[in-house]
C-alpha cells in the first residue's frame, strides 16, 4: 500500500498529538496508523525515538519491517537474547515490553528522556499484569514529573491499538476496563472505525457467516460444567476417584499410574515417593523425567511412566473430558507396548485404552477436525492455509502429529506444525524452541506447509495474508479472542469454523458482547484534557451549587453534613 485508505487518514488526522486508543478490526490496517503517527511526530524532531511496544517475539520482526517500509527511518529490533542496539543506529525500536522493561533496567540512556511517543500493539494487555501495565505507568510518571507549568512540553505522547479492548462481558466491567485504561494511558482520545466506515475505505470486515459444527456429545459421567471450581481441579478429581465416581476412561488412566507406581516402587524403593499428592500437575511428570538421571537402567520405563503421568495431568485438567487427545498422546508416545509388568488389573485396563485407541468411533472430535481439513483443502486447492487454534500447548502439538501421521490427510496433501509461545515447554522432553517456532511460521507463509496448529500465541498480530482457513478446536474464551481469531483468515472467501463453544458464552452472546463493547467505546469520554492534564470532572475542579451553599452555610459553625453518595 502506498497511501493510507480514507478511514486511516481519518484515525491519524484525530489521534494528532493527542494521547490515544484507536480501535480497529484484525487486518484493517492498525499498524499503518501506528506507523504514520511515527513519522509525523518524529519529523520535526530526530533527536528523540520513538518506541514501538509488541506483546510477543514473533511480532518484532513483522511489525519492524511495516515500519520501517512506511516510515523510511532507521528501525531496530530489540527482544530477549539479542544485543542492544546503539541509541544511534535507530529512530524507533520495535520491542517486546520484558526486554525493554530490562533493558531500562541495565542501562541508563534508554529512559523515557529518549523518546517522545510510544506505541502500544495490543493495548488490551494494559489491563492485565503484564509489562505493558508497568511501562505505561513509568511513561506516566516520567510525563507528569517533567511538566513544565501548565503545559507538557517533554511529554511522550502514547497510542495504544487493538481490535477489542477489553475481556470483561458485563457492562460495569466494560466501563471500568476503559476507564482503567483511560487513566493509565493519560487518555485524551478513543477512536473506533465503524464497520461502515471500513467498506467504504475498501476493507471488507470478517463475515458473519460461521461454520459451528454440532458439538460432541460430552463423555458420560463428568462433572457439569457450571458446577468445576478450577481451585479444586485436583482436589476434586481424586474426591471422585475416593468414591468411584470417575468417568470410566478416567478411572482406567488412574488404575495404570497406579500400577506403574507400583512397579517404580518395586525397582527403586522407598526413595520412590508418588507425586500425586502434589497439586502443581506438570510436577508429576517432571518427577518421572528427574528419575532418570538417579536410575538411568529404568530410563525406558519411567519413560512410560512420564507419558501417563502427563495423559492423566491432561484428563484432570479438562475434568475427565478430552478423552480423543489423551488417546492420541499414548498412541504417540508408544505408550501401551512396555506395560506386560503391570499386575492383571492394571494390565486389563491397559489393554481396553489401547483397543479404544485403534477404534475410529471413539474420535468423534478429532474425526469432525479431519473432515473439514480435507473438505476445506478440496475447496482451496493448492492454495490452501489453514490455523487451527487450541486453548493447550500439548493439545497442538498432539493435534500437529495426527494431522502428518493420517494417511487420508497425508494423501490429500494437507502437512502441519505446531506453534506455542518461543521456549514454552510441551512437557519436560518437548520444548517449542525459538528456532523452531520461527521456521514453522516461515513454512506456514512460504506454503510449504499448510497447517499450523496454534495456541493463542499467534491470535496477535500474526500476518499470514494468504490465510483462508480458521478452524476454532477448543472454545473462544472472550470477545478479544474472538475478534484476534476471526480476523487472521484474511482472504474475501475465507471460512471460519467453530468447533467448541463455552457453555454460558456461545458465540452468539460473544458477539453481543462485542457490540456492546464497541457502543461502549464509541460513547467514552476519556478523563484528560487536550494538555494531558487530569480533568476529573466538576466535583473536583468547581464546586456545584448545592455544595456552594452548603459552604456558605457551614460558615464557622460546627455541623454534621449527610455524604451519602449521589
Amino acid at each position: 500500500m502506498t497511501a493510507l485508505r480514507t478511514y486511516q487518514e481519518r484515525a491519524v488526522k484525530n489521534v494528532g498529538d493527542k494521547n490515544s486508543i484507536v480501535v480497529m478490526p484484525t487486518g484493517s490496517g492498525k499498524t499503518l496508523v501506528a506507523a504514520e503517527c511515527l513519522k509525523i511526530r518524529l519529523r520535526d524532531n530526530l533527536s528523540k525515538k520513538g518506541l514501538f511496544l509488541v506483546p510477543t517475539c514473533n511480532l518484532v520482526c513483522q511489525q519492524s519491517a511495516v515500519i520501517k517500509k512506511w516510515t523510511k527511518l532507521n528501525v531496530k529490533e530489540y527482544k530477549g537474547g539479542i544485543s542492544a542496539p546503539r541509541i544511534t543506529a535507530f529512530n524507533i525500536l520495535v520491542s517486546t515490553p520484558e526486554a525493554f522493561w530490562r533493558l531500562q533496567t541495565k542501562e541508563s540512556n534508554f529512559g523515557w528522556s529518549l523518546f517522545s511517543i510510544c506505541i502500544f500493539d495490543e493495548v488490551h494487555h494494559v489491563l492485565k499484569h503484564h509489562p505493558y501495565r508497568h511501562l505505561a505507568h513509568g511513561i506516566k510518571k516520567y510525563s507528569e514529573e517533567h511538566r513544565i507549568g501548565g503545559s507538557n512540553k517533554n511529554k511522550i505522547q502514547v497510542i495504544g491499538l487493538s481490535a477489542s479492548l477489553t475481556y470483561a462481558v458485563g457492562e460495569t466491567g466494560i466501563q471500568k476496563a476503559l476507564r482503567n485504561l483511560s487513566q493509565d494511558l493519560s487518555l485524551q482520545n478513543m477512536i473506533r472505525v465503524s464497520d461502515n466506515e471500513l467498506i467504504r475505505g475498501g476493507y471488507k470486515p470478517p463475515s458473519d457467516e460461521l461454520e459451528i459444527i454440532q458439538p460432541r456429545t460430552d463423555p458420560e459421567g463428568i462433572i457439569p460444567r457450571q458446577s468445576r471450581q478450577p481451585h479444586l481441579m485436583h482436589a476434586t478429581f481424586f474426591r471422585r476417584a475416593d468414591l468411584n465416581q470417575l468417568t470410566t476412561f478416567a478411572n482406567s488412566v488412574l488404575q495404570v499410574v497406579q500400577g506403574l507406581e507400583e512397579v517404580a516402587l518395586s525397582h527403586i524403593g522407598s526413595s520412590f515417593k508418588s507425586p500425586l499428592n502434589n497439586i502443581s500437575l506438570s510436577s508429576w511428570e517432571k518427577y518421572a523425567f528427574e528419575l532418570v538421571k538417579t536410575n538411568p537402567a529404568l530410563g525406558t520405563f519411567l519413560c512410560v511412566l512420564e507419558s501417563w503421568y502427563v495423559a492423566l495431568r491432561l484428563l484432570v485438567q479438562t475434568w475427565e473430558e478430552e478423552q480423543e487427545v489423551v488417546l492420541l498422546w499414548l498412541t504417540i508416545n508408544d505408550a501401551f507396548r512396555p506395560l506386560q509388568f503391570l499386575r492383571k488389573s492394571a494390565l486389563k485396563e491397559a489393554k481396553t485404552l489401547e483397543n479404544s485407541s485403534r477404534n475410529e468411533t471413539h474420535f468423534t472430535k478429532v474425526g469432525r477436525l479431519k473432515e473439514q481439513l480435507l473438505q476445506k483443502k478440496a475447496l482451496f486447492g493448492s492454495g490452501f492455509r489453514c490455523i487451527v487454534f487450541v486453548q493447550q500447548r500439548i493439545t497442538a502439538y498432539i493435534l500437529s502429529h495426527f494431522i502428518n501421521n493420517d494417511a487420508n490427510l497425508n494423501s490429500a496433501g494437507i502437512t502441519a506444525d505446531y506453534v506455542a509461545a518461543r521456549n514454552a515447554k510441551i512437557t519436560p522432553r518437548i520444548k517449542a524452541t525459538r528456532s523452531a517456532v520461527a521456521s514453522s511460521i516461515e513454512k506456514f507463509r512460504c506454503g510449504k506447509l499448510n497447517v499450523l496448529v496454534s495456541t493463542s500465541v499467534i491470535e496477535e498480530g500474526f500476518d499470514v495474508p494468504s490465510s483462508n482457513v480458521v478452524i476454532s478446536f477448543d472454545h473462544i474464551k472472550d470477545t478479544v479472542e474472538l475478534s484476534q481469531r476471526f480476523g487472521r483468515a484474511r482472504q474475501e472467501n475465507r471460512r471460519i469454523v467453530v468447533m467448541d463453544q463455552r457453555w454460558d458464552r456461545p458465540i452468539a452472546a460473544l458477539k453481543e458482547v462485542k457490540q456492546h463493547q464497541d457502543y461502549q467505546i464509541e460513547s467514552f469520554t476519556p478523563s484528560f484534557t487536550t494538555r494531558g492534564e487530569s480533568k476529573i470532572d466538576d466535583r473536583v475542579t468547581a464546586l456545584r451549587t448545592y455544595q456552594e451553599r452548603a459552604v456558605k452555610n457551614v460558615g464557622d459553625k460546627m455541623v454534621i453534613l449527610n455524604t451519602d453518595p449521589e
